[in-house]
């Protein structure tokens, strides 16, 4: 039976305009009904927002099986704003206006999902979507000159990697292209003038996936980029607002062939007013929506007038500078044309409330669950009210139960398993087939967000019983997008053996007069160092340090004294580590017991789902704390990546086994926010108390009297705790936050409270990657990098510093009761930028925070900006590392360009702490920024709209997380090499240690052959991403990873060239090379000169016999260096063959014989 039977009573029923008592649980399987009913019509369903469009899509698609479903969502910029809409946007519509093309509707029926904003904007007439497209067919005879051509025509962008709708990028016979509504690139291969494949491909790995037979080309309706349209656009605005002379206006960026960011906002221009609602261009024949439809239209249109008024009135002041504004009846729906349409028969609406008029109206009798409202995230509450509403309804009316995803199916078994029923289901797939037996629970897999009650059935959703947030899990997959370790011109590297210079660039040489790749490095007095790219591992970043950087003299022997004086440091360094490790091994610890019932019960009240690596720490964090040794283990993660959550359940199981928690922050604010957050998880549970330098002198005795006691189990407080008597106090575990954030004296008194105590470390400072590897076994460190599943992706946009943009930003955050970060390069850039936003908002409370301020003054303003006293603040990237701001959910970044890209997508993680959409501008100042600066931000800003999870590499160039991890002395180390080659030392020094052998790394294996080595630029014309191919080629340890990547680079740019084959081989032979501590092989002429690592004392008797078999073909010239004669004449024959040679060596060496 369908659970909404009477709808079937209302199809033929014209005068049915509401359906009332619904909620938002009902809604789904009212609209999955009236298509039904309404199957040969075109509805449109309007909805909340473009969250709501992919939810119900979702929803109706997966559990309704609904095929001819369209969506058509908002854009997401602003009216008025010159700001382009993002192309992912563009693109999902264009998909629903091609539809026909598309084949995606299997009858002229659909129903399509909207939202006021999208149902409000009109769009160019249908017959301009016949313009401008061709199909393309495998086997076809079109050349790749001519396509290339039609690309620019139609308005396609030439890019050097293909990120988003509406771009394309060649590489010799290779065109990747994004089609203009399609899901995934497309990879079209070329054989002379003949289509030999076309395949999708996936944006973030780049890798080739789907054969395609055909691809279907189009102009994009709503970003036209033609000559033609380009024309009408320059005609119609000079008709409107008259000649301008300013080269930043739209009609002159046209003229010079320049897109225009925002120009879709003025979309009327191109089509001279040609444009129809989106009811006329669809044919609409039905439609839904909520019955306040309306009123939010009309408060819509109002705000467009608004912004509109606001803008005419700038153009006073600024005539010249800015774009004229097109009246809103000209791009909008009119209030009159809304009145018609809302009167009209075609409108029905849904209601939360009952209806008076009932002859016009349909009572779907649809109640809320209201019994999981304001009760405790306890396990035994939970259990105790699903009970009670199960006991009460089963078998008078159908109880289901819904999960989505197969994670949570096993949370809703435990569950029900917990009731106490004599039998339950949970291979039923629908409700409709689930509504048979009304003495059974069934468990369905039904992505709800809310339940629901009617007459005969109860709906109840796993997310309304554990008050959990619905999460999107991210796919792994390997980003081959962005290099964030990648060189840029003058950036500061270290070579091994010559020291620290600047790079200058990748140059082709002749080296044995073939054509040679190398890195350009300057050194002291102009001098040049040509490094070869095979041997591109000699180089190291030097790393992101903010003093004075010296170049070392090509030739000097003070790179390798100062190499070797911080070697031996490293090394004693190296040695206390593992001294200190095998101390505390020995040291017994307080054995703890771990509830894991009780500690299940406590985690309800993290209402998230756990990160991959959460669990990863927690796990090892519960390990420590039961294993009867000390616990000593450092947390490192972002802010918002869930470290406060290890320590709460560490803090859980500590207080259970009648021991206390101390926690120690540096501030008063980060103690204030840490002492909210445990107040409220510990809440009935054990008490929480906060000591801080506000804390009046009689509280601060009875507070410590009582920690004492145990009367309070938890402490929260700032360094003045150490001034306090806590030798008699019971405490299990002490928890500090930022530890490197304390002054010297503060870190040895926290060394007196924590002798025989657990210790966990939370800090959000980040810790070089390779460093943590290097540290295994040594130091227990937990990394946290992945963001929470559930975290709100951040909408980045890259634009110039507009005082309309940054006006509406501010008013918009200010509008939902928000703060605003601004971020600054430089110090020196504060006053200017702060005059700016005040001639911008000149009400607006903003607070200044820098590196020069006195830390009781920082202190003060983020303390003023946490407590919502302050609006906006301008600050350099001081911004508190720990600091939790929920209200603060939009960053604009000042000079955008002037900021690694590692460094914004730290400071983006500052914002979207809540439950709020958050905003990222990261603003340009100039127009004559680099495109390469333009498009690694813009790369940025693709990672979100993608889903990409963004595995920071700069992880590994953060020297003050290295010098954090390791202690201060540690970082006048890393200054002297830098951070990468400090690694490197360190991990030597480890193995040394640890009689791990370190001889002849690859990058150190020198290799001579009369072969050209690069990666040819018809190939890969992108400089920076051949070096950064360079790069990847050169971290490679392994010969099946070598051949893996071969698969790939053919894959994404086609058949392999001479050039490239010889530099992989010759990694290939390095790599065979270092397995038998080879150092250096030479090719010569009738001759290969093969030496072995002076190091190498021993060699097998195989090895032996073979070299004294062979006399009169191998030369044995002193105990490490032999020759071996050959007769081969081809350079690339004499590759392979020496290739074969080592390869029969290191079988050699490695027999037992």
């Amino acid at each position: 039976m369908k659970i909404l039977d009477k709808i079937k009573y209302t199809s033929n029923n014209t005068n049915i305009r509401y359906f009332s008592n619904i909620n938002n649980g009902i809604k789904p399987f009212l609209i999955d009904e009236l298509q039904e009913k309404h199957s040969k019509k075109k509805i449109l369903l309007i909805l909340d927002n473009n969250n709501e469009i992919n939810y119900y899509y979702n929803l109706l698609k997966k559990y309704f099986n609904k095929d001819s479903i369209l969506k058509f969502p908002s854009w997401d910029n602003k009216p008025y704003e010159e700001v382009s809409p993002s192309q992912n946007i563009l693109n999902e519509r264009f998909k629903s206006f091609n539809f026909e093309q598309d084949k995606i509707i299997k009858n002229d029926s659909f129903i399509m999902l909207t939202n006021i904003d999208a149902f409000l904007q009109m769009v160019p007439k249908k017959n301009f979507l016949k313009e401008s497209n061709f199909k393309l067919n495998v086997n076809d005879n079109f050349s790749l000159e001519k396509l290339n051509a039609c690309l620019y025509d139609i308005g396609y962008e030439k890019v050097s990697i293909v990120l988003e709708p509406y771009e394309y990028a060649v590489r010799g016979g290779i065109l990747d292209i994004w089609p203009i509504g399609e899901e995934n690139p497309r990879r079209i291969d070329f054989f002379g003038n003949k289509v030999e494949s076309i395949k999708s491909f996936n944006p973030i790995s780049q890798i080739s996936m789907k054969s395609l037979n055909s691809i279907f080309l189009s102009s994009s309706l709503e970003s036209p980029r033609s000559k033609r349209y380009n024309q009408n656009f320059a005609e119609n605005y000079r008709n409107l607002f008259g000649p301008s002379a300013s080269d930043q206006l739209f009609i002159h960026k046209l003229k010079n062939d320049i897109r225009a960011d925002g120009i879709e906002n003025w979309l009327p221009l191109f089509y001279s007013n040609n444009l129809c609602s989106i009811i006329d261009f669809f044919g609409i024949e039905i439609i839904f929506s909520d019955d306040n439809f309306l009123q939010k239209s009309k408060e819509k249109i109002k705000s467009i007038f608004d912004l509109y008024f606001e803008r005419v009135n700038l153009e006073e002041f600024e005539n010249e500078n800015i774009n004229g504004s097109l009246h809103p009846n000209t791009f909008y729906i009119s209030n009159e044309k809304l009145d018609n349409i809302y009167k009209s028969n075609m409108f029905k609406e849904f209601s939360y409330f009952s209806q008076i008029n009932t002859k016009t109206s349909l009572n779907v009798d649809c109640k809320q669950n209201l019994e999981f409202q304001n009760i405790s995230t306890s396990n035994e509450e939970v259990i105790k009210r699903l009970s009670l509403v199960v006991n009460r309804n089963l078998g008078k009316k159908k109880i289901v139960i819904t999960y989505s995803a197969e994670n949570e199916k096993n949370k809703a078994l435990n569950l029900v398993k917990k009731l106490s029923l004599k039998s339950f289901r949970d291979n039923i797939s629908s409700i409709d087939k689930a509504m048979d037996d009304f003495d059974i629970l069934d468990l369905i897999d039904i992505p709800l967000q809310e339940g629901f009650e009617l007459p005969l059935l109860k709906v109840i959703t796993l997310s309304e019983i554990f008050k959990t947030q619905k999460s999107v899990k991210i796919k792994k997959i390997r980003n081959n997008l962005i290099d964030i370790a990648e060189l840029f011109i003058n950036d500061f590297v270290v070579h091994f053996q010559h020291g620290i210079g600047r790079y200058l660039g990748l140059k082709t040489i002749k080296i044995n007069n073939s054509p040679h790749d190398c890195l350009i490095i300057e050194y002291l007095e102009n001098s040049k160092l040509y490094v070869p790219v095979e041997d591109i591992r000699l180089i190291s970043k030097f790393g992101d340090s903010k003093g004075v950087v010296s170049l070392d003299k090509l030739g000097s022997s003070n790179w390798i004294k100062r190499r070797t004086l911080v070697k031996n440091k490293i090394r004693d360094l190296a040695n206390n580590l593992i001294a200190l490790a095998a101390k505390r091994l020995i040291i017994k610890g307080k054995k703890l017991s771990i509830d894991y019932n009780k500690l299940e019960n406590f985690a309800k009240g993290f209402n998230f789902e756990e990160t991959e690596d959460q669990l990863a720490t927690l796990e090892e964090v519960y390990r420590d704390l039961a294993s009867g040794k000390l616990m000593d283990r450092l947390v490192c993660g972002d802010v918002g990546f869930g470290k406060t959550e290890i320590a709460l359940r560490a803090s859980s199981i500590v207080t259970d086994n009648k021991y206390n928690v101390l926690l120690i922050a540096p501030t008063t604010l980060l103690a204030r926010q840490h002492y909210n957050t445990f107040k409220k998880r510990f809440y009935r549970v054990e008490n929480v108390e906060l000591l801080d330098r506000n804390t009046k002198k009689y509280q601060r005795t009875n507070i410590i009297n009582d920690f004492i006691k145990k009367k309070i189990k938890i402490l929260i407080s700032t360094h003045a705790i150490f001034s306090e008597n806590l030798s008699n106090s019971s405490i299990g575990l002490v928890i500090i936050d930022e530890e490197q954030r304390f002054g010297v004296s503060h870190k040895e008194k926290i060394k007196q409270i924590k002798n025989n105590v657990h210790l966990l470390t939370l800090t959000a400072t980040p810790i070089p990657r390779t460093l943590h590897m290097s540290l295994l076994g040594i130091k227990d460190l937990s990394l946290i990098k992945t963001p929470p599943v559930d975290r709100k992706s951040i909408e980045t946009k890259v634009i110039k510093f507009d005082k309309i943009i940054i006006k509406n930003a501010i008013f918009n955050e200010k509008n939902r009761a928000g703060q605003i970060y601004l971020i600054v390069p430089k110090v020196k850039d504060i006053q200017g930028i702060y005059k700016k936003i005040l001639s911008i908002y000149p009400k607006l409370r903003i607070g200044i925070a820098h590196g020069k301020l006195s830390s009781n003054e920082l202190e003060e303003v983020m303390d003023h900006f946490y407590n919502y006293k302050i609006d906006l603040l301008i600050s350099t990237t001081i911004v508190e590392a720990g600091l939790d701001i929920p209200r603060a959910n939009t960053l604009i970044v000042y000079k955008s360009d002037y900021f690694g890209l590692a460094q914004l997508h730290q400071l983006r993680g500052r914002i979207g702490r809540s439950d709020k959409k958050a905003y990222a501008y990261f603003t340009l100042e100039n127009n004559n920024i680099s495109g390469n600066a333009v498009r690694r931000l813009k790369a940025l800003q693709t990672m979100d709209t993608l889903g990409a999870g963004m595995q920071l590499a700069n992880y590994d160039l953060d020297i003050r997380g290295a010098g954090n991890l390791l202690g201060e002395e540690q970082s006048g180390q890393i200054t002297q090499v830098g951070i990468e080659m400090y690694q490197r030392l360190l991990k030597e020094c480890i193995n040394d240690i640890k009689n791990i052998d370190n001889y002849t790394h690859t990058e150190e294996i020198e290799v001579s052959i009369k072969l050209p080595i690069l990666i040819p630029d018809k190939y890969i014309p992108d400089l920076s991403l051949r070096l950064s191919l360079y790069r990847r080629v050169g971290e490679i340890q392994e010969i099946d990873e070598l051949n893996l990547f071969k698969v790939e680079m053919i894959n994404r740019f086609g058949v392999i060239p001479d050039e490239f084959s010889n530099y992989l081989d010759v990694m290939v032979l390095k790599l065979l090379a270092r397995k038998c501590s080879i150092s250096k092989i030479y090719v010569f002429k009738k001759m290969y000169s093969i030496k072995f690592d002076e190091r190498r004392t021993e060699y097998s008797e195989n090895f032996i016999k073979w070299v004294t078999n062979n006399k009169n073909k191998i030369i044995l010239k002193n105990s490490h260096e032999i020759k071996i004669i050959h007769e081969i004449d081809d350079a690339k024959k004499q590759l392979f063959d020496i290739i074969s040679l080592v390869k029969k060596i290191l079988e050699l060496l490695e027999s037992k014989g």
